[in-house]
């Protein structure tokens, strides 16, 4: 007995802990996700949007935030930084939850509070997605979008929250009156709003697939190209995630006809590692 005993005990002593770096993380996982983005002024005289990505938390897992600060607001790009920052702690935060969906409704919450705190009125749009172990979770408000390309089809996960959507949703509803003077594309929801009518959050999360593309963007994007257009450089760049971002905001500003907006993209790419 006194022979196991210390046999074990030299085996503990001889037992060493490692920090394993992004290297050593990728040898676990299943799964690598390639990240791109790109963000140009275009021909605004200042910069509103703000974004950020990330992998580095957990093997198989990604996050990343796109915000619209809105130029009609004095506090526009003010709003936007805030939100990125404050909605990124809280996702890294949230990342082991098990109840993706509730987290997102409290970080929309509590992010929306941050931008009504600010001194002067202030407002931005908000799109979030945390890709955890091969599922897509994802949370939208404002006219900022969410695209999925998958099986070679591009489609959008979010709604525009303007008037015109707020129009539709409620057009059997006898106390609302639709007023012609206000512009189609003005927003109703969004963080810095007293009370944000709509936001989008994941029914439930979306299983991706080799190859499958996560597009996050601001309104430029859109606004400027076609969606035959955007898959055009999704599928013209391959794994090069950061061509793709560059050329779909390059071909926006090319495509702009004089007056260009903020635009944003972040390209998220899953590669499952066992196919």
């Amino acid at each position: 007995m006194r022979k196991k005993e210390k046999k074990l005990r030299e085996s503990m002593s001889e037992a060493m802990t490692v920090q394993l770096d992004d290297e050593d993380l990728k040898e676990f996982s299943n799964a690598d996700i390639l990240m791109g983005s790109s963000s140009i002024v275009g021909t605004r005289s200042n910069q509103q949007d703000a974004f950020f990505m990330d992998r580095s938390w957990f093997p198989d897992y990604a996050a990343a935030v796109v915000c619209d600060g809105m130029g009609g607001l004095e506090n526009g790009a003010v709003a936007s930084a805030i939100a990125v920052e404050y909605i990124s702690k809280m996702l890294e935060e949230s990342v082991l939850n098990t109840d993706l969906k509730k987290s997102f409704f409290k970080i929309m919450n509590e992010a929306n509070q941050q931008i009504l705190d600010l001194e002067g009125k202030a407002g931005t749009t908000a799109v979030f997605v945390l890709i955890k172990n091969g599922l897509l979770h994802w949370a939208s408000v404002g006219d900022s979008k969410i695209y999925i390309f998958k099986n070679g089809k591009l489609n959008c996960l979010t709604n525009e929250h303007n008037y015109s959507f707020m129009a539709k949703k409620r057009m059997h509803d006898r106390s609302f009156r639709f007023n012609p003077k206000v512009r189609k594309d003005a927003l109703v929801s969004y963080l810095g709003s007293t009370h944000p009518a709509y936001i989008d959050i994941h029914p439930r999360p979306l299983e991706l697939e080799d190859n499958d593309i996560v597009l996050l963007c601001s309104d430029g994007l859109y606004k400027s190209l076609r969606e035959d257009q955007i898959v055009e450089q999704l599928l013209k760049h391959g794994d090069f995630v950061e061509d793709t971002a560059a050329a779909l905001t390059s071909e926006a500003l090319k495509n702009s006809k004089g007056s260009q907006d903020n635009t944003t993209v972040v390209v998220l790419k899953y590669k499952n590692k066992n196919m």
